[in-house]
């Protein structure tokens, strides 16, 4: 993370450790030591003993100064330098993540200019209060272990038994990574998801990298994916409508791709999909019945990779990420028989679900299904 008024890739803006020093809301509840640390054992104001902590140690914050932060581990204690922590890539505040997410918006909204003209505003004679927000909104950011495993739901917890996503890890660069377990969502096929259920119009936006396990390339499973996906609340039996956008290989192994895909039971998936790269942004928004798959690669403007008309989906949606992949193998994947299969890493460096302002429902609108 760095400092970035643009709020690039989705990257907070960095505090001094002066200023988290002086804003006891922009200090993190935890930190990650980067230097082993003695820490110092007391009973009854009296040291007992120490033990020392290895570095990647995730630790409590007590407190924080201009130059150390104070730390507990269990029962024992210290004061570590802030240079020695990643205290600062940690110390975000309600305001920061408030323009976070309005730089984003901003962001496709100045992208969906350049597809549609907007239309003529209808002057207001009032200002309207302001909205609440649905139940399910979120800003996730991945910082915090245990608000991740209390944000997130599981398809796995309605009864839909082991959880195809796998093994779910925060890392300490402040990203998920998902390893998953074969499975796909392809027509009445359904793998995993870990989700909110939101209710009426969303833009759910994340940034999203695809690559195989080994980290250096493309996937070599046959077919593989992570992104967003948007299906129906309590459907445990397949099929069940879905629509997903991500990055991932659709068909062609060792090949990257983006993709979008939408399926209604009785009705062979409708699947778009165009060269893709490792790493992008991805939306899906919601306006009435129709639903916008977007994209974003690096340096470039978000984008409409298609629309689709869905009014069969009901107003209240299980909204969230996913990673799959079939086990299947091209003949060109020979090179990854002795890896892990499938064959696939995804990693989220946020996922959030917000409101669609009035702004940007008149830009959606202007857009027909393809």
């Amino acid at each position: 993370m760095r400092i970035d008024s643009t709020f690039a890739e989705g990257e907070a803006p960095i505090f001094t450790s002066e200023q988290i020093a002086e804003e006891p809301n922009l200090w993190p509840s935890q930190v990650l030591l980067r230097q082993p640390a003695t820490l110092l054992l007391t009973r009854d104001g009296s040291t007992t003993g120490s033990i020392v902590l290895p570095a990647g140690r995730l630790v409590d914050v007590t407190a924080v100064g201009p130059e150390t932060v104070h730390i507990r581990y269990g029962s024992a204690t210290a004061a570590v330098l802030v240079a020695h922590t990643d205290l600062r890539e940690r110390a975000t505040n309600s305001q920061a993540l408030e323009q976070l997410q309005m730089a984003r918006m901003a962001l496709i909204e100045e992208s969906l200019a350049l597809v549609a003209p907007a239309p003529t505003p209808t002057p207001v004679a009032e200002a309207s209060p302001e909205p609440v927000l649905p139940s399910g909104f979120i800003e996730e950011e991945f910082e915090d272990k245990i608000a991740f495993k209390q944000n997130w739901r599981s398809l796995a917890e309605n009864g839909e038994g082991r959880d195809p996503l796998g093994r779910l890890s925060v890392e300490s660069d402040g990203e998920l990574e998902v390893l998953p377990e074969a499975g796909v969502w392809d027509g009445p096929r359904r793998a995993g998801l870990m989700y909110r259920e939101v209710q009426g119009d969303f833009i759910a936006t994340s940034a999203v990298t695809v690559l195989d396990r080994t980290g250096r390339g493309p996937p070599s499973n046959n077919y593989a994916f992570g992104g967003l996906l948007v299906c129906i609340p309590g459907e445990t039996e397949a099929p069940a409508s879905y629509v997903s956008t991500g990055l991932g290989n659709n068909g062609v192994p060792d090949k990257l791709q983006a993709m979008s895909e939408s399926f209604i039971p009785g009705n062979p998936p409708i699947t778009k999909w165009r060269p893709g790269v490792a790493k992008a942004e991805v939306a899906i928004a919601r306006v009435d019945s129709k639903f916008f798959s977007l994209l974003r690669e690096p340096s470039g403007i978000w984008s409409i990779i298609a629309v689709y008309d869905h009014p069969d989906l009901p107003k209240t949606l299980q909204v969230g990420f996913t990673a799959f992949a079939s086990q299947e193998r091209g003949p060109s994947s020979s090179r990854a028989t002795r890896r892990a299969n499938p064959d696939l890493q995804a990693r989220f460096d946020y996922v959030n679900i917000s409101p669609i302002d009035d702004d940007m429902r008149q830009r959606f609108e202007g857009q027909t299904p393809f």
